[in-house]
């Protein structure tokens, strides 16, 4: 289902798997698996390689701490994920994870640190993977929010730069960091962060759109999926654990709309 899916999307689509945390959290906890005996892991990257995805996302929160056991489990998990590095691995800490902490375990393991751009600046690297959640005094997620949002990810340094908003209007609100962004490139002459291109991932929650925004970015769409299918390449950052897909539609700097 996903290499048809894969195979029936827009040339210049991209995906990146976030696959529900029952892949990877047992009822001892996080990581607890051997991962080479693990069917959550043998499912991620069967699913991974179906959608030729830019990435693999593991989202963790208070269930995998600093300690070194935890260390050493997230670890083994990220290489055996990788494949030799056939596979990228983003991950995403939460709980007792300092973000300076977690960015520099993340760098040693080869993997790429998400970032919360209204927490904390991108951590230094090739790829920067910010992740943005409408919740508590931010659920609007108003002009003032997504201007900081901007600002942040203009001042990353990494090459290639992705964006996922998790809102129900996250396509809206994405539409909008696109038009700031190219105002942004106006006004620094080309020079800013749309020059070095990178993307912008959404979370549309129920819906299921595709577009294409400006300057060589990319999208992400997630739809909420059954579980039980395995289908779909990335799923929202819900304390339920909902399943849901992230697509991403590259630009390729044509300012169209799909």
């Amino acid at each position: 289902m996903l290499a048809k899916w894969r195979a029936g999307a827009p040339e210049q689509a991209r995906f990146t798997l976030r696959p529900p945390p029952e892949t990877w959290r047992g009822t001892a906890g996080a990581f607890r698996d051997a991962p080479n005996k693990s069917e959550g892991a043998q499912w991620m990257a069967r699913a991974h390689d179906a959608l030729a995805a830019d990435a693999l996302v593991l989202v963790t929160g208070t269930d995998l701490t600093p300690g070194p056991r935890d260390r050493e489990r997230l670890a083994s998990w990220a290489g055996h994920l990788a494949g030799g590095g056939k596979r990228r691995i983003v991950w995403q800490p939460g709980g007792l994870w300092d973000i300076e902490e977690a960015a520099t375990f993340a760098n040693s393991l080869g993997v790429v640190c998400a970032f919360d751009p209204l927490e904390s600046p991108a951590p230094t690297g090739e790829i920067a993977y910010a992740r943005v959640r409408a919740i508590g005094a931010r659920s609007r997620l108003g002009e003032g929010l997504l201007s900081a949002i901007v600002e942040a990810i203009a001042a990353s340094d990494a090459a290639t730069i992705y964006l996922a908003i998790e809102s129900e209007l996250g396509f809206k609100k994405a539409r909008r960091v696109s038009e700031l962004l190219a105002d942004l490139r106006d006004e620094s002459g080309g020079t800013g962060v749309l020059r070095r291109g990178g993307g912008i991932v959404i979370d549309l929650g129920d819906e299921e759109e595709d577009e294409e925004e400006d300057e060589d970015l990319d999208e992400d769409e997630d739809a909420d999926e059954d579980e039980d299918a395995g289908e779909g390449d990335d799923f929202a950052d819900e304390d339920d654990e909902d399943d849901e897909d992230d697509e991403d539609d590259e630009d390729d700097e044509d300012d169209e709309d799909e």
